[in-house]
């Protein structure tokens, strides 16, 4: 695993991989019919709140066209009535705030998820989300 990290980018290889599947045009259309399908199995006409957390390799780029995925899927949920926040500003923030690098927040060499220091921030603003309501 050390060895990989030197010697390679494998966050930035693993985001622009799946970053493809969002070059396809249907796939607003898929993914806000996934959204409807989810909003259906909510008893009681209660929200569908969705949280987009973001690669590392993203907060590293630090550039908008690498937030094309965030886009597409906030567009789609616009479509299928489900609330979606982006945390990416805010934990871009979150490290600058406090002089970090974004994978200071993440597992080592691991793209998407997030050690414990990761885990505090997303607790912090998910629940900042919610109690807005």
């Amino acid at each position: 695993m050390l060895v990989k990290s030197l010697a390679t980018d494998s966050a930035r290889d693993h985001f622009l991989a799946d970053e493809l599947y969002y070059d396809d045009p249907q796939t607003i259309e898929v993914l806000s019919s996934q959204f409807t399908k989810l909003k259906r199995l909510l008893t009681d006409e209660k929200p569908l709140v969705l949280f987009i957390f973001p690669y590392e390799y993203q907060l590293r780029a630090g550039s908008l066209e690498v937030l094309e995925p965030q886009k597409i899927i906030k567009e789609a949920g616009h479509r299928a009535g489900v609330t979606i926040y982006d945390l990416y500003d805010e934990l871009a923030e979150y490290l600058k705030a406090n002089r970090l690098p974004s994978k200071a927040i993440y597992l080592f060499n691991d793209p998407l998820h997030f050690n414990s220091v990761g885990h505090h921030a997303i607790a912090e603003l998910v629940y900042r989300h919610i109690n807005r309501g």
